[in-house]
């Protein structure tokens, strides 16, 4: 049910392994190129064709969560950027912020709702993620979520 959260944590992991992925395919690639005629060179161009479509779903999972952030209230992004890619810690929000801790979680939890609520208007829904996510080997996720 929290696949906004999995993609929030994962966002830059995504946009790192999409470079490396770039990478690999155009090695895979060159080594088919170079194995012309070989018995080998089918399963090489097997190879580079996952490795791109790997990297294309690494790609698309970035740009929602980028769109997906782009549509929410500037505070509820800021908060998001926050806690998920610079690191901050809900205490230190807390504390800078004056208020009590269980006032940033309740405040988390809404920008949570409200990302994944854009997110699902975008076309970026549970079944889209899981689809992409299935599809992704060279990851493992931090998956917190369970689908009904």
């Amino acid at each position: 049910m929290n696949y906004e959260l999995t993609m929030l944590q994962n966002a830059k992991k995504f946009k790192q392994t999409a470079n490396q992925l770039q990478k690999l395919a155009v090695k895979l690639a060159m080594g088919s190129f170079a194995t012309i005629g070989t018995d080998d060179t089918y399963e090489q161009a097997q190879r580079v064709a996952t490795t791109i479509v790997q990297r294309d779903n690494l790609v698309e999972m970035h740009k929602a969560v980028q769109q997906g952030l782009g549509k929410i209230p500037a505070g509820y992004r800021k908060l998001l950027k926050h806690i998920y890619f610079v690191g901050t810690s809900k205490k230190s929000i807390a504390e800078k912020h004056n208020v009590a801790l269980s006032t940033v979680y309740r405040k988390v939890n809404d920008a949570l709702k409200c990302f994944r609520e854009q997110l699902a208007l975008l076309g970026y829904d549970e079944a889209w993620f899981n689809n992409h996510c299935s599809q992704i080997t060279v990851l493992s996720f931090k998956r917190k979520y369970k689908s009904k």
